[in-house]
């Protein structure tokens, strides 16, 4: 299951597929108040990260999501956006998951950077796994 989400994030964008995605991000934002977010700087949108259900593997669980830009890449706001949206992760989850593709070096290093670690993969794509600590 992890290459089949990698496939469908390789999909072309096109208009309807932006209404159903942004319908369903803001189901999941009602149904459970998290999700999620854009994260804009001086010149609009720059990305967009959060965490999210999902089922990987055939079991529920918790994604950590995150997209950023063509033009706004390399500034740290992958980076940003995503420890952020961690930051809610103790309070949702014990264990946060993510499935990138194998030659998505940048994503894989910013994973790696928030302390996810490697749990598995197949066809192309890398599941990781970040344990959330629980707050004190």
């Amino acid at each position: 299951e992890t290459a089949a989400l990698a496939a469908a994030a390789a999909r072309p964008w096109d208009a309807a597929r932006a209404r159903a995605g942004a319908e369903a991000h803001a189901a999941h934002w009602r149904a459970h108040r998290f999700g999620l977010r854009v994260w804009d700087d001086a010149d609009g949108p720059a990305a967009l990260a959060g965490l999210q259900f999902c089922v990987i593997d055939g079991r529920a669980a918790i994604e950590a999501s995150f997209a950023v830009m063509p033009g706004r890449r390399g500034r740290g706001y992958a980076r940003e956006a995503l420890a952020a949206a961690l930051a809610e992760g103790p309070d949702i989850a014990r264990e946060i998951a993510a499935v990138v593709k194998r030659e998505n070096a940048p994503a894989l290093a910013v994973l790696r950077g928030l302390g996810f670690r490697r749990a598995g993969g197949d066809r192309g794509a890398h599941l990781l796994r970040l344990a959330a600590r629980r707050r004190a």
